[in-house]
């Protein structure tokens, strides 16, 4: 565990595993550096590989497999996977093939609820988000951009 301070006062982590080094910069405090230290050191002990280079479609797809196969019922299992279809459809009619999971940002997300909710209730808009939301928390943001999806 290494917490630096950076020569323009802000903190940064550094810490490997396995022969891996995983780093994070941009702290405003040590304290704030230590504890997401902390968090990054337990997801990775704990199995979880953080690689923001991965592309959101297989991420999705790892998730659904992991968590929701035989979990839930065909028909739940179907709308999780009509979810990432939809996803898929708004990515051709923006021009791109996919999006890995560092350049997914809440612009982005926000853009494919208004394309979605452009012919969509609102509930099947909220169903959709709340899977998207489900599959990866700290990506989008879990305020309910469904509402103004509609309008």
């Amino acid at each position: 565990m290494s917490i630096r301070k950076q020569p323009n006062g802000k903190w940064h982590y550094d810490f490997g595993y396995e022969g891996k080094r995983y780093k994070k910069k941009g702290f405003r405090t040590k304290r704030d550096a230590t504890q997401a230290e902390s968090i990054a050191r337990n997801k990775v002990m704990k199995g979880f590989v953080i690689n923001n280079k991965t592309s959101f479609i297989d991420y999705y797809n790892d998730w659904i497999k992991v968590n929701k196969e035989g979990v839930v019922t065909d028909k739940a299992y179907a709308t999780f996977k009509n979810a990432i279809n939809q996803f898929k459809t708004f990515l051709e009619t923006e021009n791109f093939s996919d999006v890995i999971l560092s350049d997914l940002n809440t612009t982005f997300y926000r853009k494919f609820i208004k394309w979605y909710g452009s012919n969509h209730s609102t509930e099947t808009v909220r169903k959709i988000h709340n899977f998207y939301r489900r599959c990866n928390s700290r990506t989008f943001n879990t305020q309910r951009p469904y509402l103004q999806s509609c309008c």
